[in-house]
C-alpha cells in the first residue's frame, strides 16, 4: 500500500542498501549500537541521590562547561564521578561531537548514532533530569528523539533533529517513521537483526544521491545549493569570540533577540524581526540577508574563512552540522558546528567585505589566493590562534622585584590585596612607574610575559559606558550595537577561567566613573563576580568572570581631578608606590646601567632632599614627590642626561607645584642642578 511513494527513487534507495557499509549492517544478526544499549541499561538501572543530581545540574549550567574539566573535579567525590563516566560513555555512542568520544567509546571505528547539534552540558542535563523523573517529552527535541531512537531501533530511524526528520519524510513521503519502515520492507529491505533498521533506514536516506532528493528548502526565497560554497565569516566585532569558537568547534553569528531562525520562512519575515527586536533605525537589510544566509544557505561541506577587519584571514574551516538555535548562550545563539582545518593569522593584499557574513564563491580568483596563502606559507609569528602552543618569557616574583624596586613584603600585600579584592589603584607621585609596575605586576602573577591577558586602557573626560561596555555606533546601515572593550576582554577571558587576566587602566580617575562602569559597579565587586545582571542597552545577561584583576592607575599629584566615586571606591584597595631614590636596588640599577657612581650618588641625594622639601610643605604632601623613573631611561647616558631631565621634565612640575611662590621652585630647581 506504500510502494507507490517510492516509485520516483526506487532505483536509487537500492542502490544506496547496495554499499559495501550498510550491506555489512543489514546481514549482521548483532545489532550494531549493542554498547550503546548496553550502557544506556546500566544508566537506568544507576540510582542517584537527589543532591548529587541538582549538585551536578548547577555545575552543567556553568560557563564557560568542559565536560573533561567536570569529571576531573568530580573524582574527589565517587557518586559523581560513576554518573558523570556512565553520561559520558553512553554520550559517546549517541553523538559523534560527544566530548571525550575518542576515549570512551569502545567501538574500533567509533561509530555513533548520529552527528547532532546538541552542546555536551545539555546532554548531561537531560540525562541528569531523567533521573529525577523528568517527562522525556520536556527534554530537548535532540536529546527525546535519540531516547526514543534507544527505545525502538526498529521503529525509529536514527535521525535526532525534528526539522530533520520531517524534510526527510516529508519530501520522499507525507508519512512517519512507521510509515517509512512499512515502506521500506515492502520493497524488501530489511535487516537480518531489526534493530539495525532504524539506523540503516537513516544512513540510506543521507546517501549522497537520495540526500540531493530532500536538502532541497522549498520555502519561499530559498536556493537549492548543490555544489560546496565558500563563506567569509567574522567570529564577532574584533574576532572577540574566535578563541571561543575554535575551543568549541562552532561558528555562530549574533542578533541573539531574534529566535530560532527556523521559524521564518522568508528574509522579510527575520527582517521585520530584527526592527522590533532592535528597532526602525536601519532597514537591517545586511543583517537580514546574514540570518537567512546562516541558517538557510550554509550547507553541510561548505568552506568557511574566518576573517578579522578587511584584510586579515584568521582561519579556515569546514562545516560539519545544520543551523542549531542555542538558548543557553547570551547573545551568539545562532550556531553552526564547524571543523577549523588550520587557524592563525594571515595579513591579506586583497579585501574582504566588511560584513558578517559574506558568499565569495564565485570571487574564485579570490577564492584561490585564500587558498594558495593558508596552504603554502605560514601565520604571522607570536599571532598564531593556537595559544597553547605560543611560547611566552618566563616573568617571576623576583623580576618584579628587580625591575619594580619595592620590598618583599610589600609584593606579597599587594598579592593578598588583588587576591581579597580583585580590584586595586596603584597610586603615587609623578613617575613612580605605576603603569610599569602593573603590568609587571600581571606578568609576576602569569608567570610569563602574555599580552593576550593583559589590557591596558586610559580613561579620560570623554570615556564613557558606550567605549567600555556596549553602545550603539553608526555604521552602513545606521546604527548597531557594539560591544566595548572590557566586554569583550571579559568575553575573552571566560574562555580560559583557569588562567588569570589583567584589565590595567591608566588615568582612572580622569574618567567619570560611574558613567564608564554604569552598572558594572555592582558586578566588579569580589563577592559579585559571576553573577549576572542585564545590560544596559540589551537584554543580554552579563557577569564580570571570577578569572578578571583590576589595576587602576592614580596620579596623586593632579589637581585637576575630583575625588573617586565613593561607590567605585570602596570597591577597590589602594595601594601608593613612592620614589625608590632611598632603595638599595634603585642605586645598583643605576650603577648596572654605568651611571657614574658620583652622579648616582647625587641623584639620590638631591632627590631624596627635594621629595622631603615637597613631603613637609602643608599645600602640597606626599602624593607630590618625585618619582625616579625620570632616571631610569639609562641608554643614553652622556655628559648633558641628568641636566636635561631636570631643566626640561623636572623643572616644570616645580613651577606648576609651587606656582605661587617662584622663588621657591627656583631655588629648588637651582639646588638640583648644582
Amino acid at each position: 500500500m506504500f510502494f507507490f511513494f517510492f516509485n520516483d527513487y526506487l532505483e536509487e534507495i537500492r542502490e544506496a542498501a547496495e554499499s559495501t557499509n550498510i550491506k555489512s549492517i543489514i546481514n549482521s544478526e548483532e545489532y550494531y549500537f549493542q554498547k550503546a544499549l548496553d550502557k544506556y541499561n546500566e544508566f537506568k538501572q544507576l540510582v542517584v541521590e537527589d543532591t548529587i543530581l541538582d549538585n551536578l545540574i548547577a555545575q552543567s549550567n556553568e560557563k564557560p562547561f568542559s565536560f573533561e574539566k567536570l569529571l576531573e573535579k568530580s573524582q574527589l567525590n565517587l557518586q559523581e564521578y560513576k554518573v558523570l563516566k556512565i553520561i559520558g560513555e553512553l554520550v559517546s555512542y549517541i553523538d559523534k561531537s560527544a566530548a571525550m568520544k575518542n576515549k570512551f567509546n569502545e567501538y574500533d571505528d567509533k561509530r555513533t548514532m548520529a552527528h547532532t547539534s546538541v552542546r555536551q552540558n545539555i546532554w548531561l542535563q537531560s540525562f541528569l533530569k531523567l533521573k529525577r523523573d523528568i517527562n522525556l517529552d520536556e527534554l530537548p527535541d535532540g536529546v527525546k528523539n535519540a531516547i526514543r531512537y534507544l527505545l525502538e531501533p526498529d521503529k525509529t530511524i536514527s535521525v535526532f533533529s525534528d526539522k530533520r526528520k520531517e524534510e526527510i519524510l516529508d519530501f520522499i513521503f507525507q508519512g512517519k517513521d512507521g510509515d517509512l519502515f512499512e515502506c521500506m520492507h515492502e520493497i524488501g529491505i530489511r535487516s537480518k537483526n531489526p534493530m539495525n533498521d532504524g539506523y540503516v533506514y537513516s544512513a540510506i536516506l543521507h546517501s549522497e544521491k537520495i540526500r540531493k532528493l530532500w536538502e532541497a528548502d522549498k520555502k519561499e526565497n530559498t536556493l537549492i545549493i548543490d555544489h560546496q560554497k565558500t563563506w567569509a565569516f567574522a567570529p564577532g566585532e574584533d574576532a572577540y569570540m574566535w578563541d571561543e569558537f575554535i575551543e568549541k568547534g562552532i561558528m555562530a553569528i549574533g542578533w541573539g533577540k531574534v529566535s530560532d531562525l527556523k521559524k521564518f520562512n522568508t528574509k522579510d519575515e527575520m527582517k521585520e524581526q530584527l526592527k522590533i527586536a532592535y528597532g526602525t533605525q536601519s532597514n537591517h537589510r545586511n543583517s537580514g540577508l546574514a540570518l537567512w544566509q546562516f541558517c538557510n544557505e550554509i550547507q553541510i561541506g561548505d568552506k568557511i574563512y574566518a576573517k578579522v577587519g578587511m584584510k586579515t584571514l584568521l582561519g579556515i574551516g569546514e562545516v560539519i552540522s545544520d543551523y542549531e538555535y542555542d538558548d543557553n548562550t547570551e547573545e551568539y545563539k545562532h550556531v553552526r558546528h564547524v571543523k577549523w582545518l588550520k587557524t592563525g593569522r594571515w595579513e591579506l593584499s586583497e579585501k574582504f567585505a566588511i560584513k558578517t557574513l559574506t558568499d565569495i564563491t564565485d570571487f574564485e580568483e579570490f577564492c584561490e589566493s585564500l587558498e594558495k596563502i593558508v596552504n603554502e606559507s605560514e601565520p604571522s609569528k607570536d599571532e598564531t590562534a593556537d595559544v597553547a602552543e605560543a611560547i611566552y618569557e618566563l616573568y617571576s616574583k623576583q623580576d618584579f622585584l628587580s625591575d619594580v624596586f619595592i620590598r618583599d613584603d610589600q609584593y606579597d600585600t599587594l598579592l593578598v590585596l588583588l587576591q581579597r579584592k580583585k580590584n586595586i589603584i596603584l597610586q603615587g607621585a609623578p613617575g613612580v612607574g605605576k603603569t610599569f609596575a602593573a603590568k609587571r605586576l600581571a606578568y609576576s602573577i602569569m608567570g610569563v610575559k602574555d599580552e593576550e591577558r593583559v589590557k591596558v586602557v586610559q580613561f579620560h573626560q570623554s570615556y564613557s559606558y558606550e567605549d567600555f561596555v556596549m553602545g550603539y555606533r553608526p555604521d552602513d546601515n545606521g546604527f548597531s550595537l557594539k560591544f566595548g572593550v572590557f566586554y569583550k576582554f571579559c568575553k575573552h577571558a571566560e574562555t580560559n577561567p583557569n588562567k588569570p587576566y589583567f584589565f590595567i587602566i591608566d588615568e582612572i580617575n580622569r574618567g567619570n566613573l560611574s558613567k564608564i562602569f554604569g552598572e558594572l559597579l555592582m558586578l566588579i565587586e569580589a563577592d559579585k563576580r559571576s553573577e549576572k545582571i542585564v545590560l544596559t542597552y540589551s537584554d543580554l545577561e552579563f557577569c564580570v568572570p571570577d578569572n578578571v584583576f583590576i589595576i587602576g592607575m592614580m596620579n596623586t599629584a593632579d589637581r585637576s581631578l575630583a575625588m573617586i566615586d565613593y561607590a567605585l571606591r570602596r570597591r577597590f584597595s589602594f595601594f601608593e608606590l613612592e620614589p625608590a631614590f632611598g632603595v638599595k636596588m634603585f642605586e645598583q640599577y643605576l650603577l648596572d646601567k654605568d651611571v657614574d657612581a658620583v652622579l648616582t650618588k647625587k641623584i639620590i641625594t638631591k632627590l631624596n632632599y627635594l621629595n622631603n622639601k615637597i613631603e613637609t610643605d602643608p599645600n602640597l604632601g606626599s602624593g607630590f614627590r618625585i618619582g625616579h623613573s625620570y632616571f631610569c631611561d639609562c641608554e643614553n647616558i652622556n655628559s648633558g642626561w641628568y641636566e636635561t631631565i631636570i631643566r626640561y621634565e623636572i623643572a616644570p612640575l616645580l613651577e606648576e607645584y609651587w606656582f605661587d611662590d617662584i622663588e621657591t621652585a627656583k631655588s629648588s630647581i637651582d639646588e638640583l642642578l648644582r
